[in-house]
């Protein structure tokens, strides 16, 4: 098969837009700060229904009307873990929190400190805003693979945290798929 001059210029174009995509594609999406609330759009929560679910156990909390959900790989080790996160879905209002549990024994009352060597997370109201928040920073915190963190505990001494990969991924995924959730990602 023979290629003109316009089939060869074609297929160099086609290459080189194929080099640019794959180079330029980050390893992880960026969060859209901007557009960072707790609602969640019916197709947001249909892809996490039918797709994401599955890895999660699903506990109901009648009285308040909300479904925790913790990846199921992290209850395994849940009494090793010293911090992790939980999806809080409101369905009755189409809202999503994100909350961060730490063993009780390790942290001052009503403040939590998480330290990265990029930036100090400081929850000192323990509400869903400064869960989210610490959560967005962790989430971008993790583009760089060799990050570690560290809680600040009660005796001010430094605990590291989400210590080996097998703990970054389960952060990675769980982040993920809660930002995916409100339509930050």
């Amino acid at each position: 098969m023979k290629f003109g001059f316009l089939g060869k210029s074609l297929l160099v174009v086609f290459i080189g837009l194929i080099a640019l995509a794959i180079i330029s594609n980050p390893a992880q999406k960026q969060l859209k700060i901007k557009q960072l609330d707790f609602k969640v759009l019916e197709s947001d929560e249909l892809y996490f229904k039918n797709l994401r679910q599955y890895y999660y156990e699903k506990k109901t909390r009648e009285d308040a009307g909300f479904n925790l959900l913790k990846l199921k790989e992290s209850n395994a080790n849940q009494e090793i873990r010293k911090s992790y996160f939980t999806i809080v879905t409101d369905w009755r209002n189409d809202a999503a929190y994100i909350m961060l549990s730490v063993d009780s024994s390790l942290i001052i009352p009503h403040r939590l400190t998480i330290s990265s060597p990029l930036d100090t997370f400081i929850i000192s109201e323990m509400n869903m805003e400064s869960h989210q928040h610490v959560a967005s920073k962790v989430y971008t915190a993790l583009e760089d693979e060799k990050v570690s963190f560290f809680l600040i505990s009660a005796q001010n001494k430094e605990m590291e945290i989400w210590v080996d990969n097998e703990e970054k991924n389960l952060l990675k995924r769980i982040l993920k798929d809660y930002f995916k959730l409100v339509g930050a990602l």
